[in-house]
């Protein structure tokens, strides 16, 4: 396998992609990427136990049609993209090598996506570990839609609530005059 040329095609994909803003989606080679191949063999080592639920093959498109080609870090974005995110505990032993040592934590991919603004990402404390949870900005369904994916609902945004009309203010009422009493008489000493 010549490498250089491998090379050179991956980085003229690149190039066309932020040019464009659309991910592509071919490898090196022109070849299409097949997500769902290459995570199947974590899919078949997955420890529902310690990493959750399974990711969709729907999710892995996502991540393929966000950053173009799968990683091991990917799958971590699309763990995050989960109804209920991901753990860094969980994304180790969801990547964890065939021997079963657990991977370490994969936190470049997702910074580099929020810092593009492709995707939004909420942390929470959960015990020892974080909690990430991710959901695509306008500008990632655009990413998704352009490469032809449909995200799944869980990795929309919540829709906006719509605004309460302003209540109407309530009337004034006028202050009732008060009834004039006549002025007493002054009373005159009885003699």
């Amino acid at each position: 396998m010549n490498t250089t040329n491998t090379s050179k095609a991956n980085r003229k994909a690149r190039r066309a992609a932020q040019a464009t803003g659309k991910a592509p989606q071919a490898d090196g080679n022109g070849k299409p990427v097949d997500a769902v191949a290459y995570y199947a063999p974590f899919i078949q080592r997955w420890h529902t136990d310690k990493s959750g639920p399974v990711v969709t093959a729907g999710l892995l498109d996502v991540v393929t049609a966000l950053k173009g080609r799968p990683g091991i870090e990917m799958l971590h974005i699309a763990m995050c993209l989960r109804p209920g995110g991901c753990t860094v505990d969980e994304y180790r032993w969801a990547a964890a090598r065939a021997d079963g040592m657990p991977a370490g934590p994969a936190n470049n991919n997702r910074k580099a996506l929020v810092q593009a603004r492709v995707i939004n990402v909420t942390v929470t404390p959960e015990g020892r570990s974080y909690r990430f949870k991710a959901v695509l900005t306008p500008k990632g369904v655009a990413l998704c839609t352009a490469a032809g994916v449909k995200p799944p609902k869980a990795a929309l945004p919540a829709p906006a609530k719509p605004a309460k009309a302003p209540r109407k203010p309530r009337p004034v009422k006028a202050p009732q005059p008060q009834p004039q009493q006549a002025p007493e008489a002054p009373q005159q000493p009885q003699a």
